[in-house]
């Protein structure tokens, strides 16, 4: 089985990985996610979501996630295409989830995405390999 590696942009120990999702109203957007291992789902910031012309409220479906600083209530976001890493999914669900302040990413890339893809991490390298068929 062959694989594409991926380089991430490495800022500290944290490793960063463009994205992009299709907007509702105007070209893509190019977004910068965190690489989280940590995190279950994939989120994304609300501000970026509404400038792609999603609509936050009312949300239909929320979600309570367990986060390091205590529980939070997300909006469940459904995607008209998600791209990352060679791969784009139509339909994609992520949380829609404002990161702290001084945080130079607009959102997570989590577990959901990065299973789906089989990806492995090199954090010696701050590379990801996707295997291709």
């Amino acid at each position: 089985m062959s694989k594409v590696i991926y380089p991430a942009q490495r800022y500290n120990n944290l490793l960063i990985i463009k994205a992009a999702i299709g907007s509702l109203t105007s070209q893509p957007k190019v977004i910068r996610l965190l690489v989280d291992t940590g995190a279950s789902y994939t989120l994304i910031s609300k501000s970026v979501l509404t400038s792609a012309g999603y609509n936050l409220e009312p949300a239909t479906e929320k979600m309570v996630v367990v986060a390091a600083g205590g529980n939070l209530q997300a909006a469940i976001v459904q995607l008209n295409w998600f791209n990352c890493l060679g791969s784009q999914i139509q339909d994609f669900s992520i949380l829609a989830w404002d990161l702290p302040r001084g945080v130079n990413a607009s959102g997570l890339l989590g577990m959901d995405f990065l299973c789906r893809l089989g990806a492995i991490i090199d954090t010696s390298n701050g590379t990801i390999s996707v295997p291709t068929l």
